[in-house]
């Protein structure tokens, strides 16, 4: 459990006990000496690799940021470029709009709810994207994938792949991010004997989004949406003694897909007879199959667009051998992070940064004896349009394209080492017995402004790495840590000290109480700063409702800007804290939602001035949405 997967826990653990009056009085005066006291180590660091995305360390510049794992035999770097973004420059306005005011505003004064929202989603809000063509693309795709016989789906000869039901967060948890489409799962069920000649329920819980479900090819029920818990009957004539077979056709238009099932205590994937209670029926096993039909549904309409995950890097060591001394930490008052161990006697430290001088994520490998070092390097991407390929003889390159936008990302990965060999391929770079290696990834996308978005990622990328091109390692880090701490260095808090503090982060967390462990509070002031700092420099975006870190291609509420509190809360703490400048993206922000918010008031309300509603996105709509 890092600090990231445990903050919620401790907050609520800290906050009450904070609610003392003697609380306040210590954090003001705090606050009021913070120039001149002296800074506590600040560390968070833990005993094992990240297992999870949100156990991982983050690092930012402000527009490249990084998840770091800190496996052993492979180190996982998810990374992002704040500016990848699903949707285009596109009118966000509904014509006509304020027309309708006067009557939405007379059925809520009425009561009718349900009728103002109606005219309020067909006339009110927003545009979304693709809202013209999609009813007639959506038809034609239907027909295709469910023109074919169920015999044909369910047969042996497809690829099925195992997959374990449910999935409460969609199939996307399962490994299969960004998929959308026709997909056929399937799982079989022993009749029993008594059962014979007897009308069954079969019951699936919850489908996003619509449901063909058979028994040993009869259709036996369909339904559409989240909110709706499948329950049909099997007639007794559709089953056959023994083995019968379950196989659901799901299509999915968007966002998480599957069998997501439901919480309650009765069993929820289980059939039994009609009018017996669900806890007397045969359990469906977990262990279920599926292909997928088609992946390429038409595009469905959106009000705004997703912030979108850029790619992955993967290094994978050759070394082997039992690990000890193993140790993860980031350090927030350099905004550098580190993974050391031991294997096979040698002693491995690597180290990383989000560089705002040099625009590009940094990771140096070191051993303590020469020639240890060897391992494979290669991108991957959930994108379905990625392409992996050499630039020249020390960099390797990986370019994206968003299934749902107009943009493009180019992301270069440049390899330094000293003794050994290189060797870069279209698939990887390969080092072999090098005593130590940099590597440096920038990024870059199309997206030049809100209204533009034809800027040129490869030229981007080859400027960041020209300008650190022949840097040794240690000039590269003196100029990240001297930029960071401009920005950092002017507050410090202490709340005191106790032995707590030589425990893993994670440890301490488990533990805590105010009394036992005040600097844990100062370290959590100190890391939400170190947030902010990595998420919003000046020249780029705001923090989104994820910051800078997003791994998934549906993020929740697409991790754009949620402006009716989230953004607010982002900056909350900015000048009181000392972080005055990380606010300038704020701003820029702000000055770009009113120049585009005068055409909303003018739409919407038919009034002079501007105005954003309470979502945004990288392309600034500021029209509502969600009636």
């Amino acid at each position: 459990m890092s600090f990231e997967s445990s903050i919620r826990g401790f907050a609520e653990s800290a906050l009450p006990a904070m609610s003392h009056p003697r609380y306040y009085l210590v954090l003001l005066c705090c606050l009021l000496a913070s120039r001149c006291l002296a800074q506590q180590p600040l560390k968070l660091w833990y005993a094992q690799p990240a297992a999870t995305w949100t156990d991982a360390l983050p690092l930012g510049n402000g527009r490249l940021g990084a998840m770091v794992f800190g496996g052993v035999s492979q180190e996982h770097i998810q990374f992002n470029e704040a500016t990848l973004w699903t949707g285009r420059p596109r009118p966000y306005n509904r014509p006509g709009a304020a027309q309708y005011l006067p009557q939405i505003r007379q059925l809520l004064a009425e009561g009718k709810q349900a009728e103002a929202e109606a005219l309020a989603e067909q006339h009110f809000m927003g545009l979304k994207d693709h809202e013209e063509s999609y009813a007639a693309a959506q038809a034609a795709w239907l027909q295709r994938v469910r023109a074919v016989p169920v015999a044909q789906a369910t047969a042996a000869t497809h690829a099925w792949q195992p997959l374990a039901i449910p999935t409460p967060n969609g199939w996307e948890s399962a490994g299969l991010e960004g998929l959308d489409g026709a997909v056929w799962l399937k799982t079989t069920f022993d009749l029993p004997t008594a059962w014979v000649g007897k009308d069954l329920t079969l019951s699936l819980g919850r489908i996003r989004d619509v449901d063909f479900t058979y028994v040993n090819g009869q259709l036996i029920g369909t339904d559409e949406g989240i909110s709706k818990k499948r329950r049909y009957r099997v007639p007794a004539a559709a089953l056959r003694p023994g083995r019968n077979e379950v196989a659901v056709q799901v299509l999915n238009f968007y966002d998480k897909g599957g069998l997501i099932g439901v919480k309650e205590k009765q069993p929820v994937f289980v059939v039994y007879p009609e009018g017996s209670a669900p806890e007397t029926g045969v359990p469906l096993s977990s262990s279920w199959q599926y292909w997928v039909q088609d992946a390429e549904p038409p595009l469905s309409p959106s009000y705004q667009a997703s912030y979108q995950p850029f790619g992955d890097l993967r290094l994978d060591f050759s070394s082997a051998g039992a690990v000890t001394d193993y140790r993860r930490e980031l350090d927030v008052s350099q905004a550098v992070a580190r993974t050391s161990y031991v294997q096979s006697g040698v002693k491995f430290t690597r180290e990383y940064f989000a560089s705002a001088p040099a625009q590009a994520l940094v990771c140096h490998l070191m051993a303590d004896s020469k020639g240890k070092i060897s391992l494979k390097a290669r991108f991957q991407s959930l994108h379905a349009q990625a392409k992996i390929y050499r630039v020249d003889d020390h960099t390797l390159a990986l370019a994206v394209q968003v299934r749902d936008g107009v943009l493009r990302g180019v992301s270069y990965l440049r390899v330094s080492a000293k003794g050994g060999k290189v060797t870069v391929t279209d698939t990887q770079i390969q080092l072999e017995n090098v005593d130590e290696a940099t590597l440096c990834l920038a990024a870059a996308t199309s997206f030049e402004n809100y209204q533009d978005a034809t800027g040129q990622p490869e030229k981007l990328v080859a400027q960041a790495l020209g300008r650190s091109q022949g840097q040794a390692y240690e000039t590269l880090k003196t100029a990240h840590v001297a930029d960071y701490q401009k920005l950092f260095q002017d507050f410090a808090i202490d709340l005191g000290h106790s032995p707590q503090e030589q425990l893993p982060t994670d440890q301490r967390i488990l533990k805590f109480s105010p009394a036992a462990d005040p600097a844990l509070l100062a370290l959590y002031v100190q890391y939400g700063r170190y947030l902010l700092v990595a998420s919003s420099r000046a020249g780029g975006l705001p923090a989104n409702l994820q910051g800078i870190w997003n791994e998934a291609l549906t993020p929740s509420w697409g991790s754009k800007y949620t402006t009716n509190i989230n953004l607010e809360m982002n900056y909350w703490p900015a000048e009181v804290l000392g972080l005055a400048a990380c606010t300038a993206p704020l701003v820029q922000f702000i000055d770009e939602a009113a120049q585009a918010g005068q055409a909303t008031a003018k739409s919407n309300y038919d009034a002079p001035g501007w105005v954003l509603h309470h979502n945004t996105d990288i392309w600034r709509g500021t029209a509502p949405i969600n009636a």
